[in-house]
């Protein structure tokens, strides 16, 4: 919920405020500190800002799309948006230890699916699909492999 916000532009006090306001709704005080909530904010804002400098940030973006007489209808966590198409960012909450693996037997479908649906939407592709998981730190990329089966890596 707090990396869906834009608590970049808002002050440290109102970051702090926001992180409170949004682990007390969850009703997680016993699990998670809203400190947590701020360092997880700074290190992806920092990746990003390293990463992808100038990108503008689609944060929880709407995407539905009807392929094939199906319905495919969801929220993107963060959609970057660059000169030549985009970048797809999920963010995850897995505390596991073994991430790679939970990537490509839960999501790799996801992530497909929102790839079409942007292209088929904005006519620019996904140029890379991101996994964030901000209790372990990390960022994973679902990369395209030869016979345009993905993986993650």
């Amino acid at each position: 919920a707090y990396l869906g916000t834009q608590f970049s532009v808002l002050s440290p006090t109102e970051q702090r405020e926001l992180a409170e306001r949004i682990v007390g709704r969850w009703q997680v005080e016993g699990t998670i500190d809203a400190s947590l909530l701020l360092t997880a904010g700074e290190k992806f804002e920092a990746y990003l800002d390293a990463e992808f400098p100038g990108w503008t940030r689609h944060r929880e973006a709407a995407i539905g799309w009807r392929p094939d007489n199906q319905v495919m209808e969801g929220w993107i966590d963060l959609l970057l948006e660059g000169p030549y198409g985009f970048v797809l960012v999920d963010h995850k909450t897995y505390p596991g230890n073994d991430p790679e693996g939970h990537v490509r037997e839960k999501y790799l479908g996801q992530m497909a699916a929102y790839r079409g649906a942007v292209l088929a939407a904005t006519g620019k592709p996904v140029l890379r699909t991101l996994i964030h998981f901000p209790a372990l730190g990390q960022v994973y990329e679902i990369a395209e492999v030869e016979a345009g089966q993905p993986t993650a890596s």
